[in-house]
């Protein structure tokens, strides 16, 4: 995500990433009379998109006053660029923004709308109103409650000593049954889950034993099963997972750069005594 700003401003998060989107104005030559005042926010790579629904208030004076409001849409971003004011003019955004989830595919337009008020609808364009769009979009996909179903599991290998089956099936977070467990001594066992559809994956959340648990490990994704890719950080490397927590403890992850997918793959690089690991992923709704 790219945001450009001049002047004054106010913002709100999106997937962790701070966007400034709010006042913009400043004093400059009367003659030129130029709009000044410029934001810019690009959803580029978050799986959502601007629908026009703001629109631009003028700052009272000076009697001189520019205002100009474009929206670039493509299928897998919105960019919404604005220059404003005039001399010691200002604008502000009035009104709700709207929020639209898109997949990459143009037979299909979203899956889902998010609405949400942007700020107050008065003319200070001073006030702050801090929006997270990673609760927006945190809806389980159901590992844990079992709309996913057993079916949609599978695993590199999982220990059996007996009785116990500690199989990919046992991997929905807070399963009573232990989790899913690797053999021992296997290097870079995987977890796989079907998510049964394409969705926007915003975030996932990993727990273990209490002797027995993941440390580190990355995601794969992918539309099809047997055709994944691994996910970047922004230095275009694998992106490695750390737990910061114990093992018993629910550690969840919000992803900077969501994805679009259906098949999503935990391999585990390190763990305490055993290779063992619940799980639930979080997408945007349909």
């Amino acid at each position: 995500m790219e945001v450009l700003r001049w002047d004054n401003s106010f913002g709100y998060n999106v997937f962790l990433t701070n966007v400034s989107y709010g006042n913009a104005g400043d004093c400059f030559s009367k003659a030129l009379c130029m709009p000044r005042g410029l934001f810019n926010i690009d959803l580029t790579g978050t799986g959502l998109r601007i629908k026009p629904g703001v629109s631009w208030g003028r700052g009272a004076w000076p009697a001189e006053h520019k205002k100009l409001y474009t929206i670039h849409e493509d299928l897998y971003a919105q960019v919404i660029d604005a220059n404003c004011g005039a001399y010691c003019g200002s604008c502000y955004p009035n009104g709700p923004l709207y929020l639209e989830v898109v997949v990459p595919h143009a037979h299909l337009s979203h899956f889902g709308k998010k609405i949400l008020s942007l700020i107050d609808t008065s003319d200070q364009g001073k006030s702050k109103r801090n929006l997270d769009l990673s609760n927006v979009c945190s809806e389980p996909v159901g590992l844990e409650d079992g709309r996913i179903p057993d079916s949609s599991f599978s695993a590199s290998s999982f220990f059996s000593s007996g009785n116990v089956k500690n199989e990919a099936t046992k991997a929905r977070l807070n399963d009573p049954n232990g989790g899913w467990r690797a053999k021992d001594n296997e290097v870079e066992p995987w977890l796989q889950v079907d998510l049964l559809f394409l969705r926007l994956v915003t975030g996932f959340a990993t727990r273990g034993g209490p002797n027995r648990y993941l440390k580190t490990y990355f995601l794969s994704f992918g539309f099809a099963a047997d055709q994944l890719m691994v996910y970047l950080d922004v230095f275009k490397q694998r992106k490695v997972f750390v737990r910061n927590k114990n093992g018993i403890t629910i550690d969840k992850k919000v992803l900077h750069k969501p994805f679009f997918a259906r098949h999503v793959r935990f391999t585990l690089l390190t763990w305490e005594t055993s290779a063992k690991m619940n799980a639930e992923i979080y997408v945007c709704p349909r």
